[in-house]
């Protein structure tokens, strides 16, 4: 009773988990004039590629976000229909919350697919992008810059 890409899954975690730990302890060298080469082994390698594994997420709570029309979005008025879902995960023993936006309404405790990294279980494909929380305040950044140096230009010239 034994599945094949969960196996398969395993193997790999362990590959890149033995991978990862290879290089912490440099081989002894009985040459002490290379100091050089010594330093070399002590420089960290690249972070190890994820290794995405599946498990079940169950939706906790889903909420409808509040869209507010601004000069900077005028097209949000049209994404009106968003939520946003927290739902909760397992993985390695242990339990995972985390929420991401949807466009349809999830009911509680329905379950769905998730994709977690088996080297770091707190990511996961579900999650909220924080991406969109900084382009918003990048533009309202630009856009009070523009505003200050428009009102202290008028304000020289007056």
């Amino acid at each position: 009773m034994s599945n094949p890409g969960l196996i398969e899954r395993a193997r790999q975690m362990l590959n890149a988990a033995s991978h990862s730990s290879a290089g912490q302890y440099p081989a002894r060298q009985n040459n002490t004039k290379k100091t050089n080469a010594k330093a070399a082994n002590h420089t960290p390698k690249g972070k190890p590629k994820p290794i995405w594994m599946e498990t079940e997420g169950s939706v906790t709570e889903c909420q409808s976000e509040f869209i507010e029309i601004d000069a900077f979005h005028p097209g949000r008025a049209n994404e009106a229909n968003k939520f946003t879902v927290s739902f909760t995960y397992y993985a390695h023993a242990r339990t995972y919350y985390d929420r991401f936006t949807s466009t349809e309404v999830k009911a509680q405790g329905e379950c769905f697919s998730v994709f977690y990294n088996a080297l770091d279980p707190n990511q996961n494909t579900k999650s909220v992008s924080e991406s969109e929380n900084r382009s918003a305040l990048s533009v309202i950044g630009i856009a009070a810059y523009i505003l200050i140096s428009v009102l202290s230009l008028l304000m020289a010239r007056g």
